[in-house]
Order: structure tokens, then sequence, then C-alpha cells
């Protein structure tokens, strides 16, 4: 019988180190770089529109990412990184998200940081009384695709408006002009039918056509513009916003999440505000919340109880009754298959939402980036 030699382990100080190639090593750091690049304007654009919880979460991240790539004592985290971020980001931070949401006044008509309905105020516009309205009619051009009016004045005047250039009706070349007196062609532009401005509308609404002190904006209603003045103004020192048509002065009221002026009026949307444990108290004392509460409770409970029931004692009968045997296996397998394939469909819906030329995050977040706008379909 042969004795087996059973050689001893070698020492640990003596084994070959990893070899880490120089190639490597600026992969990984250009990759830390342009990721770090990436999640700081994301942060600042989260924090802009005032998510600081979300922006908070990514600035942990980031620094982790950093600091797991970075230290050689963290190098066996590298392959899990990836999945604790994403861990952090879809399963613990929707819950920490939610306790948070709890002790806000979260809801209809408070759905937005206060920063965003401060913008969207801002961008309210108004029709001065001693200001007329002209006719217009939009054109996109050719190569660009930005858009400009051609704009017709009470008198029959007319004007050729651009983004950010003076009012001009000379040397563009332009075409026979229709009733309307609007010209049925002009070089390198094309004229858009109704249809098509009502579509692009939004995209058209966000521009001023002329120079800044003659600048003419689309109004309401399609097929006239004016100069439109700005309505609503953030004053930060008395933290106010101020209607220049009415001039009334609006407060922020951070108990109940309004823009309230002095009469007691308040300005549409609001913004979310901490209320503490209100919530939790109007749950508990409310009776009109308690019992529809139980009674969705006891259904969930229910509900998950039965549907494991019925489709163990189906699937049970079916194995039980047809076997191998069982004629239509093919239809049956494929019916068993859409469950799993609705949450795929609903992905695509949402990837389709965010990238949506024109309210998309991506492209938004990519117009950021490169300040030109995202030219693929939506």
């Amino acid at each position: 019988m042969t004795a087996i030699e059973v050689q001893p382990d070698k020492d640990p100080k003596t084994r070959p180190e990893r070899s880490v190639t120089t190639g490597g090593t600026i992969l990984r750091l250009l990759g830390l770089v342009v990721f770090t690049a990436f999640s700081l304007f994301f942060i600042y654009l989260l924090l802009s529109d005032g998510y600081w919880p979300l922006a908070l979460l990514i600035g942990v991240i980031t620094i982790l990412i950093n600091y797991i790539f970075l230290s050689p004592n963290a190098y066996p985290m590298r392959w899990m990184s990836p999945g604790l971020a994403f861990m952090l980001l879809i399963s613990v931070y929707p819950i920490a998200y939610t306790i948070y949401i709890s002790f806000t006044n979260y809801g209809t008509g408070h759905l937005l940081p206060k920063a965003q309905v401060i913008d969207i105020l801002e961008s309210r516009n108004y029709l001065p009384e001693a200001s007329g309205t002209l006719n217009y009619t939009v054109f996109r051009n050719d190569t660009t695709g930005e858009y400009a009016l051609w704009l017709v004045g009470p008198e029959g005047n007319t004007f050729f408006a651009t983004v950010g250039d003076e009012f001009t009706a000379e040397e563009i070349g332009a075409g026979a002009l229709d009733e309307d007196s609007v010209p049925t062609s002009i070089p390198g532009w094309t004229r858009l039918k109704k249809a098509e401005t009502v579509r692009n509308i939004t995209a058209i609404s966000a521009n001023s056509f002329g120079l800044e002190e003659t600048a003419v904006q689309v109004t309401g209603r399609l097929g006239q513009a004016a100069r439109l003045e700005q309505r609503f103004v953030y004053d930060p020192e008395q933290d106010a916003i101020i209607d220049k048509r009415d001039n009334i002065i609006y407060f922020a009221d951070m108990t109940t999440g309004f823009f309230t002026a002095k009469d007691g009026s308040k300005l549409n949307p609001g913004f979310q505000v901490t209320v503490g444990l209100k919530n939790y108290q109007r749950f508990l004392t409310d009776p009109t919340f308690r019992g529809p509460l139980l009674l969705i409770f006891a259904w969930t409970v229910v509900f998950a109880l039965l549907s494991v029931l019925f489709s163990f004692a189906l699937g049970l009968m079916i194995a039980v009754v047809f076997g191998r045997n069982m004629p239509g296996q093919r239809i049956i397998k494929s019916l068993l298959i859409i469950p799993f394939a609705v949450p795929q469909v609903i992905t695509l819906l949402v990837w389709r939402g965010m990238m949506n030329p024109l309210q998309g995050v991506i492209p938004r977040m990519l117009q950021e980036i490169f300040n030109m706008p995202v030219g693929w379909p939506p």
C-alpha cells in the first residue's frame, strides 16, 4: 500500500501576487472618471429639481464605487458592486422614500418639490392689455430643424421671425403669397400644416422669436402670437411669488405647501412639505380611513392565499387528469408564458417614455450635456 504524501500549503507571503497591467489600470481609471462625471451631472440635475434624497443616494453610490475600484483591500467587492448599487436603487431606496413620503403632504396638488413648482409658475406668461396679436404660420428649417414664424399684422404687414434674430421680410426669397398673406414656400424652410403645428406646439411654445426686446411667443390660441410677459417671478429674499399682472404677492407657506396671498388665495400647484405625524394621526383617528383599510388588508391576504391555492389545485388537476398525453400542451404552455411576458411589455413602454425626444428624461439629459435637441423620432 503506497503512502500518499500531503504537501503543506505554501506560506501566503511567498504566493505570487496578482499581476495588474498598466493598460487595465488606465481603463479602470478612465471608466471611473466617466462614471463619476455622469453621476455628478445627474446629481446636479436632481438637486436643481429638488430631488435631494435620490441625489444623496446617487452620491453615496458614486463614493462607494470609487472606493471599491481604487482600494486594493476592496477588490473582492468589485464583482458585487453593480448588484449592490442596483439593490440600493431599486429595493432599498423605494422603501426608504416611501417611509419619508408618509411624513409629507405628498398627494394631489402636492406632487412636486418646491424648486419645480417655482419653475412651473415662472414659465407662465400673460398677454398685456396694450399688446396686440399677430397671426402666425410655422416654418421649420430643413437643415437644423429650428422653427420660425411668418407673422401677419392687423394692417397686413408681414415679418419673418426666427429665434434670436431680428424680424425681417426681405432677402429670404419667399415665394408668392396666398390669400392669408403667407408665402407658399421659402427656400430652406418647410411650411407646417395646422395638424403638424398642433403636434409640435410644445416645442414651438418653448421658443421666443425675434430679438429679446421685441420677441414674440405663440399664445394659447392656435395661430396667434404676441409679445407675452412673464406673469410670476420668484423673490428668494421674501420666499414669495410676485404676480406681475395682478400685483399680488404669494408667500411660501411651509405648513400647507402652497404659495398663499394675504387674502388667503393660493397658487396651484402646491409643493411638498413635511407634516410630521399628521398623516398617521389622521389614519388612526379618522374612521373613513380605518374601515376601508381593514377591508383592503383582509382582501390582500385572502387574494394571496387563494391565488396560490387555486393555481396549485388547477395545476394538480391538469397533471392528474391529462398527464403527458394532455392535448393542446403547446397552447397551454404559451398561455402560461403570458403573465411572465407582461412585465417585459411594461418595461418597453417605460423605456419608450424615457426615450421620448420631447419629454423623456434621457433626451433632456443629452440636450443639457450637448446643448442641442435630440433628433430621433418620437
